[in-house]
Order: structure tokens, then sequence, then C-alpha cells
């Protein structure tokens, strides 16, 4: 798990269908010095864990993604330009478990946009 490691929840909001997460990216997390020392930037597999993990929240329940229908990767994401994020997460029930839509955005910056399946853990 990411969570309270690389990246950490600060606050929690519902708007309509969506739940909005506040979170921020820790700039010292060991992954940035392989990725890439000097010019740390946040993996795409993190931003996609960090979206599944926020779903978790939401479900209080362990999910993995059953499959992942589109996935953009709009800009690149670096703690430095940017770690204060907001995850926006909309989760519906479905035949596998939840169909997810969700974005990861900054202040003036879109960096990620998914949709797919997710499915609990048993």
């Amino acid at each position: 798990m990411l969570l309270n490691k690389y990246f950490t929840i600060h606050s929690v909001e519902r708007r309509d269908e969506d739940t909005i997460f506040h979170v921020t990216l820790n700039p010292n997390h060991e992954i940035y010095r392989g990725h890439f020392q000097g010019n740390p930037i946040s993996p795409g597999v993190c931003t996609v864990e960090m979206v599944k993990e926020c779903a978790q929240q939401i479900t209080e329940a362990p999910l993995s993604f059953a499959n992942i229908k589109n996935c953009r990767f709009i800009s690149l994401l670096t703690p430095a330009s940017e770690s204060e994020l907001l995850v926006h997460v909309n989760l519906t029930e479905s035949e596998e478990g939840y169909a997810i839509k969700a974005n990861v955005n900054g202040q003036e910056q879109a960096y990620l946009t998914l949709s797919g399946e997710l499915c609990v853990n048993e």
C-alpha cells in the first residue's frame, strides 16, 4: 500500500456521485530515488494505485482492478511541481464489483483520467 507512505489523504468531500480526495505526495518517498534521481517523476503505476487506494476508502474493502478500459496520462506528475492533488473517484456497483471513473488533477493541470472495473478481494 502506498497510503501514508507515497501519498497522504488530508480530507475527503462528497459531491453528488463523486468523492474527492485531497492528497499530498511525499517527495521524500524512496521511489523517487530511482524514478529519476535529480528529476523525480511519479510513476504511472503509482498514480493508478493511488486511485485504487482512494476507492478502497469509499468501499472499506480491499479492491483490485478487474480491468482498465481507458487510462490516459495527460501530463508528467512530479512531486516538486505539484504535490497537492485532487483525486476524483466515481464508483457505481457493477457485475464485477464496481465500475470506476476517476481523474487526478492539480491546481492548474490534469494528470490522469481512468475508467474500468474494480472487484472486491475476498
